[in-house]
């Protein structure tokens, strides 16, 4: 129950304008509350190194050609966070393009194996 709990704490990134947004030159940048997430997570993770995680990510509307490579990039930003924390885990990093639900870009973490 512990494990589900952290591992779907909210993981949202700044808003950014998917239309504008330049991959080559800019970064996708977490938002406070998804940094100190990320540590809980990570703080798991390290404790449970055979963990295999899947992260994705995803943006809010509206959709556009921009929209799959951007959300994968939100996903590499959390997977390249969790390694700069040390985590061992194999964790792959899948954008999922558009998600009409969400407001602004975000991730989630699905765990494949325990």
């Amino acid at each position: 129950a512990k494990r589900d709990e952290i591992l779907n704490l909210p993981l949202p990134m700044e808003a950014i304008d998917v239309e504008t947004f330049d991959l080559h030159t800019q970064k996708i940048k977490m938002t406070e509350v998804a940094q100190k997430n990320l540590n809980k997570i990570a703080e798991f993770l390290q404790e449970s190194p055979g963990s295999c995680v899947r992260v994705l990510g995803s943006i809010g509307p509206p959709a556009s050609t921009q929209s799959l490579p951007v959300s994968l990039a939100c996903a590499q930003t959390v997977r390249q966070a969790l390694v700069g924390q040390g985590c061992k885990n194999k964790i792959v990093a899948k954008g999922t393009g558009c998600d009409a639900d969400d407001k602004d870009p975000r991730c989630r973490l699905i765990v494949l194996s325990a």
